[in-house]
């Protein structure tokens, strides 16, 4: 490798936008990675018009694919489920009757550290928890 080239994670958009064949070579420019990157070229008004068309042509297909791939996820088929034990507050309860004669369950997978404080756990998982319980309580 080249001092100064940079090589970003197979993952990095970069890496990606860039491809293999399009390295950043700082050093063979002379310049510093650290302190200059490097910038879009200058174009007319109407090249960055198109530029800008042609990436939201782009953006607006990619929005259409999550979207499809999102209806095909909910129509998913459903299996039916055996009757399952829960242990809850007042001891072993059938999940059907957890919804408590409501029509939807929410399950949330919190990462938390089991047997760490509070202010240790997970602070995405500690905000949602957060969020999720001030929720509940406003419909109830």
């Amino acid at each position: 490798m080249v001092r100064g080239a940079i090589d970003f994670p197979p993952t990095c958009p970069h890496a990606i936008a860039l491809g293999d064949s399009q390295r950043l070579d700082f050093a063979a420019q002379g310049k510093n990675a650290m302190t200059e990157l490097p910038t879009p070229k200058i174009v007319t008004r109407e090249e960055w018009e198109r530029a800008r068309a042609e990436l939201l042509g782009r953006e607006k297909a990619n929005t259409h694919a999550a979207d499809e791939l999102a209806a095909a996820r909910r129509r998913l088929p459903m299996t039916r489920m055996e009757p399952v034990m829960v242990v809850g507050a007042g001891g072993p309860v059938l999940l059907h009757d957890v919804f408590e004669g409501k029509r939807m369950l929410m399950v949330y997978h919190f990462m938390w550290k089991k047997g760490a404080p509070h202010h240790q756990q997970c602070e995405g998982c500690t905000h949602s928890q957060v969020a999720m319980n001030s929720a509940v309580r406003r419909f109830q």
